[in-house]
């Protein structure tokens, strides 16, 4: 009997012991906006970590003030994401959508894998990198992504990059370190 209550006793603590599983959230902006670092202004009860997407919610200014890595990023009609001025870092393996405001300032965003935009951005920094051995599309139809900082393409990698569309405009500096790239 106290043998099988230890072992109940030890299955009960290991439970509590064991490391968390994180899964992918779908984090939107609460009301009224705040850092992007403040679990209290994500609807998922956390900043968004890389498995997550991320909406900024209409009338939400949502600012940049820690790196961070995401699966995708919604910019709502009235809602705004800024960086902090202090050059951080967003990198994102999805899709890209502003229909609201992007305020840049120093940040550098990161795109990591197949990105399609929806709507007009200028970032300061702007990273493209293929990461992998795989391919990479960039999708801008009908859009254009203008950088006014360091426009980066780093295809170093053995798989192709696309950039299909739209417009990529760089007024600044541009680095293209590529192995392989193909353009429509």
């Amino acid at each position: 009997m106290n043998l099988t209550r230890s072992y109940l006793t030890l299955i009960t603590l290991s439970f509590f012991l064991l490391p968390s599983v994180s899964h992918a959230a779908a984090c939107a902006s609460q009301a009224g906006g705040g850092n992007w670092s403040d679990t209290t202004k994500w609807n998922c009860g956390h900043a968004p970590t890389t498995a997550d997407t991320v909406t900024i919610t209409s009338g939400n200014n949502i600012i940049l003030d820690q790196h961070a890595t995401t699966t995708s990023v919604t910019i709502n009609n009235s809602a705004t994401l800024s960086e902090d001025n202090s050059g951080q870092i967003l990198a994102i393996s999805g899709g890209w959508t502003n229909n609201g405001t992007f305020t840049a300032l120093q940040s550098t965003v990161k795109f990591t894998e197949t990105q399609t935009f929806t709507g007009n951005t200028t970032f300061n920094n702007l990273t493209i990198d293929t990461n992998s051995t795989s391919a990479m599309d960039i999708t801008l139809t009908g859009y254009t992504a203008t950088t006014t900082g360091v426009l980066t393409i780093d295809n170093s990698s053995t798989g192709l990059m696309s950039l299909v569309g739209g417009t990529l405009a760089a007024q600044g500096n541009i680095v293209w370190d590529a192995t392989t790239a193909r353009g429509t």
